[in-house]
């Protein structure tokens, strides 16, 4: 799972440039061992992002769950960047 995550924290520095944290908890879930919880909190240059992802269906990759969760922080920092560059 670490390597997993260094690629997609990577590849959103690569995005919204100077990234300053990133953390991210990956938790299962009480009630269905087999659901996700991923939490990602990212510090850039271009904003803060703190994204909660829960699949609403059993998944049993962890790793598709912590790149659905960076796709949801790697929208909201280019709607930052989209909003930033519009002032």
């Amino acid at each position: 799972l670490d390597t997993c995550i260094r690629e997609e924290a990577d590849a959103l520095a690569s995005l919204a440039g100077e990234v300053r944290s990133c953390h991210v908890v990956v938790e299962l879930a009480h009630l269905h061992p087999r659901r996700f919880h991923i939490r990602v909190h990212l510090s850039a240059r271009a904003g803060e992002v703190d994204v909660t992802h829960t699949p609403t269906e059993i998944q049993e990759d962890a790793g598709a769950c912590i790149r659905a969760a960076f796709d949801v922080a790697r929208r909201q920092l280019q709607s930052q960047a989209q909003r930033q560059r519009a002032v």
